[in-house]
Formats: structure tokens, sequence, C-alpha cells
């Protein structure tokens, strides 16, 4: 689970570490534990309180551990309005968005694309995500459409070789090939 900071300042948190505790236990006590471990990535300005927590400082992945790293292990994605769903879509790994404060949210915040479009399904609770973690093999196929709409918009250049383009262009002033 991958919630985004919701702060307006570095040490301005709205997350509130008893809501996080009381949304694992949720998910834990819904979910097939045999099969599937409920882990919490926290931006880094909240990672400190959460590591200071005794409780949440056992799930809570370290920031030592890359979120690249992280993410290739991972399957299956919970987040909200989090970017990291975009550095997780090239998984091709379900992605699911639980949005408690979708109304105050997007009021206050904004976002940048309409949960509608989301390649993944999105629920306002939690009992509606550990549903979905239940049902993931036809989530995966009902949500295939949006997926890979999503992933061909972000995705479709990603062919292993980009960071040789970038290198090439920005640091060698090679020019490389434009994709469009």
């Amino acid at each position: 689970y991958a919630p985004t900071w919701k702060g307006r300042l570095f040490n301005d948190f709205d997350n509130d570490l008893d809501e996080l505790k009381s949304a694992i236990k949720t998910l834990r006590s819904n979910i097939d534990t045999n099969e599937y471990n409920v882990y919490l990535r926290v931006h880094y300005f909240l990672y400190r309180s959460i590591s200071l927590d005794k409780e949440l400082s056992k799930l809570c992945i370290p920031f030592t551990i890359d979120t690249d790293e992280l993410l290739s292990a991972v399957d299956i994605l919970i987040s909200d309005y989090s970017s990291i769903f975009f550095d997780f879509l090239g998984t091709r790994r379900p992605i699911l968005f639980y949005v408690p404060d979708l109304k105050e949210y997007s009021e206050n915040r904004g976002l940048y694309i309409p949960m509608d479009d989301m390649p993944g399904p999105v629920s306002e609770t939690l009992e509606g995500i550990t549903e979905f973690i239940n049902q993931i093999d036809s989530i995966k196929e009902e949500y295939k459409p949006k997926y890979d709409a999503m992933y061909d918009w972000c995705c479709s250049k990603e062919d292993g070789n980009v960071v040789n383009r970038v290198i090439n262009d920005v640091f060698l002033n090679k020019p490389t090939e434009v994709l469009n």
C-alpha cells in the first residue's frame, strides 16, 4: 500500500498513523494472508514518523530499498493519487486505487487524470479494495483496456534503451532518433 503524501509543506502532515494502522489491519483481515503480505511504502516526508511507531515500522519498507527495486517484487499495488502508479505501470501488474477522500482531495489538490480513466478499479472503501484483491484475475481482465491505454500513453517508448538515448542526447551531445 503506497499512499501519497497529503501535506502542504515538508513538516505539515495530513496522514494519520492510526488511520494507516487501521487500513493495514482491515486489508489483512479481509484477504488471504497466505497468498499476500501487506506492506506500506510512504512518502519520505512521513517515513520518519512511521519508523518511530512500533507497529507500523514493521510494515513500512525503508528508503534504503530503492522504489524501482521494491516495485519489481510487488504483485498488486494499492495506491491513491500517488504518481508511484506510473512507475508500477511498466510491470503490467494490477493497480488498485483506494481513495476515501476523493471529493476533498480533488477539490483541494486536483487530479491529473480523471479517476474514471485509471488503469485499475477505484474504491472509497477498504472493503472494496479487498474485494478487488480477492477477485484479482477478473479485475485484471475487466480493466485490461484501460490499463493498455494508459500503458501505451506512458510506457510505449520503454524498450530498454531509453537511458542510452538520454545519455547520448543530453550528456554526449549525440543526436538520437526522435520517437513520436
